[in-house]
Formats: structure tokens, sequence, C-alpha cells
């Protein structure tokens, strides 16, 4: 692998339910529902000249059908974010056991774009939050259900209740079961969220002045005005693990271990 051979780099998110891809002039996203495997090949098709793919995964089943895909394209380079997380500078972490890649690089992503202290919130499949000091130091976080996630195990696991559609409205209490549920399965995210902002304020982890909050997740959009007077900055970037990979790849660091 040499980089200063690569015309381009190219950061990719391979989540539980969608793959996000960032070149330097094009974006491809898509949940893995009909058709998506031939969207993916074809958007890959369009891409020339020798590029460093740098891979962010938490589904392996996806992640080896698209080794398969860019298996016989020699120009196509995959670095795992392994590799891009060694000797990085910008995040702490070595202390925090089994975090995953996809939480790394959503700080690294958040750090790379304002200063600490900032909470990372991403809403999707789960729901991750994690703490940074005014050092940069990962304090570590909270995992729980997703918003979806939530209301999929509502319906499955009961006979009357449908699938419910997840939008911020006004109400304050449900009148109809889809709005007893939206809103509760909203409640209790937001809740959350704001619980361990309190505590960590309390214990003094994290100051409660220039704090910033950092969502990214389409599903984030949705409890953005629960958090209006919680902190001094609030920032939505939907690509928040793409510029984390993207960051590290542009690297002093990675430059130097790929020539």
């Amino acid at each position: 692998m040499n980089l200063t051979k690569a015309t381009g780099l190219i950061a990719i998110d391979i989540g539980n339910s969608r793959i996000k891809i960032l070149t330097e002039s094009d974006y491809f996203s898509s949940e893995y529902k009909e058709n998506w495997f031939d969207s993916l090949r074809y958007f890959l098709s369009k891409i020339t000249g020798k590029q460093i793919l740098g891979i962010s995964q938490v589904n392996s089943i996806i992640y080896n059908k698209f080794l398969d895909i860019i298996d016989d394209n020699a120009d196509l380079q995959p670095v795992s974010v392994d590799i891009l997380l060694q000797n990085q500078k910008i995040l702490k972490y070595n202390h925090i056991k089994g975090i995953g890649s996809d939480r790394l690089m959503g700080m690294i992503g958040a750090l790379s774009i304002t200063n600490p202290p900032l909470i990372t919130i991403d809403c999707g499949t789960a729901t991750t939050v994690n703490f940074i000091n005014l050092d940069s130091v990962c304090l570590g976080g909270l995992i729980f259900a997703g918003m979806k996630t939530q209301i999929m195990a509502l319906t499955e696991h009961t006979d009357r209740l449908k699938d419910t559609e997840l939008f911020f409205n006004e109400s304050v209490l449900g009148e109809n079961s889809d709005d007893c549920i939206r809103l509760g399965v909203i409640y209790s995210t937001v809740g959350a969220i704001k619980e361990a902002i309190n505590r960590t304020i309390a214990a003094e982890l994290i100051p409660n002045n220039k704090l910033t909050l950092v969502f990214t997740g389409g599903l984030s959009k949705i409890i953005l005005k629960y958090f209006e007077n919680t902190a001094d900055n609030i920032i939505y970037d939907e690509n928040l693990v793409l510029k984390g990979i993207n960051y590290l790849l542009k690297s002093d660091n990675f430059v130097n271990i790929s020539k």
C-alpha cells in the first residue's frame, strides 16, 4: 500500500442498517433493501484511479459482500480503521474496553469540526452517547436500543400494536396508540441522554459551560428540539463517522505508515 500513488481517498461507513460512502466529489447512501447491492456496484464502477478506502464496519455480512465487489479491482485498496487508529493523536480512549469503530470514528469526526468538551449522540439502530472531556479523553458513554428498534420490539411482541412512524410533533401526551408509542420512544431516548448529561456534570466529569452536543444519524433530527437549552452549542452532522475516517486518512500519521 502506497498512499503517495493514490489519486483519491474514500471514506466508507458500513452500519447495521445502511452503508454510506464519501468520495472527494460524490456521496452514496443506501439502506440494505431491494436492489441496494446493484446500486452500490454501479456507484463503485464509476470510480476511477487508485483509491484508498478507509472502512469502518459493524456489519460483517455486508462488509464481506463489499469486499467481494472490490476483490478484482486492484485500484481500490481497502484499509481497516484499526490501521487508521494506530498512533492517532486526536482522541484518547485506550482505557475504554471493547469500544466499536463507529463510536470512535464519530468522536474523531466531531473533534475534527469542533473543540471539546463535547458529547456525540448517534441515533441509528442503536443510540450511542459518548462523552469527551476538555482534554479530548473519552470518558465512556451509553448504548441502548435505537428509536426504531424500540418500536420494532413493541410491535413484534404485541398483537394489537402496529408499526409507528417516527417524527417530531408538538404534542405533550398521546391521544391514540400511535402517538403514545411515538412519544414514549422519543421521551425515553431524550430522557436517557439528558440524565447521563446531568450526572456527568454533577460528578464534574464535564463542565456545564462551553459544552457542545454533536448529533448524527438520521433519527437525531427528531430529538434535536428537546436539547435547545441543554448545551452551549448544538451541531447536527449526518456524516460524522465518514468525517472521522476522512480526517485520519489525511493525517500525517497515516501518510507515514502507508509509504
